[in-house]
């Protein structure tokens, strides 16, 4: 792990150099290290961060990605700049305006993600309590919850008989996760976005990467070695790959600020 984190202002000066330069800015947000307020959902009007990450978007040197564990409708619902790139799903499709990728057989990992998911309560019946298996159709894993033995029974006797092509079997600290072969985290979603995103003048972008999750640690530690990254949490929950910290979304709000105005 990194030694503490330091506040991101410090590298305002490194960071303008950067622009100064004519190296463009690739600013990508985790959706959930901006929901501060429940009014988004609640359908009010922009907030002031949504107002913040507008305005940079439509700065010819900065490319804004919004990533989400959500649906490709919700973030279209809070971000309807066409220039802003949307990252639904985990990261696994990728939305901008000039292009669109997904992760290679996804609709195939979904189906047989699902075709488990079913066989199993099919066999169970009654006798399976919804919390004792988590499904997630956009961070594509099937989960048993410790202890529920009949139920990691199931699910491992449903993989032999269903011998999923794309997907792979997990027991680990008494654990068991069905998940895809292909490895997928959000440090993989930077560097995808970072191969499809046009580079004027082959400048590679300079990343800066917000976030807060646990989840966010891949995105963190690969973003450590083409830009900044940076966890917006006022008291560190966690040892953290993140070099950098903002202490809210106010401090991100000003943070952008700077960079709409500079």
């Amino acid at each position: 792990m990194q030694s503490a984190p330091i506040s991101l202002f410090d590298k305002i000066p490194e960071i303008s150099q950067s622009l100064a330069n004519g190296r463009p800015l690739g600013l990508v947000f985790n959706l959930e290290c901006l929901m501060s307020s429940r009014r988004w959902r609640a359908g009010a009007g922009l907030t002031e961060i949504q107002r913040h990450i507008h305005w940079v978007a439509d700065l010819p040197d900065i490319i804004t990605v919004i990533l989400s564990d959500g649906s490709l409708n919700e973030l279209e619902t809070l971000f309807d700049n066409h220039k802003i790139i949307l990252a639904p799903n985990n990261g696994t499709e990728i939305y901008a305006a000039d292009f669109f990728w997904n992760l290679p057989n996804l609709n195939l990992i979904r189906q047989e993600l699902t075709d488990i998911y079913c066989a199993v309560r099919e066999s169970l019946g009654a006798k399976l309590q919804p919390e004792y298996l988590g499904f997630s159709q956009s961070e594509l894993w099937l989960k048993v919850s410790p202890g529920a033995e009949a139920v990691r029974k199931s699910l491992i006797e449903q993989f032999k008989l269903q011998n999923p092509a794309h997907l792979r079997l997990i027991t680990q600290s008494n654990q068991t996760t069905i998940v895809p072969l292909i490895k997928w985290d959000r440090g993989q979603v930077i560097q995808k976005l970072m191969d499809l995103v046009p580079h004027p003048l082959n400048q590679t972008p300079l990343v800066i990467y917000f976030g807060v999750e646990e989840n966010d640690e891949a995105a963190f530690h690969y973003v450590n070695q083409v830009g900044f990254s940076v966890i917006i949490h006022n008291r560190i929950p966690r040892a953290t790959e993140a070099c950098y910290f903002l202490r809210n979304v106010a401090e991100l709000s000003k943070f952008l600020f700077w960079v709409h105005s500079r």
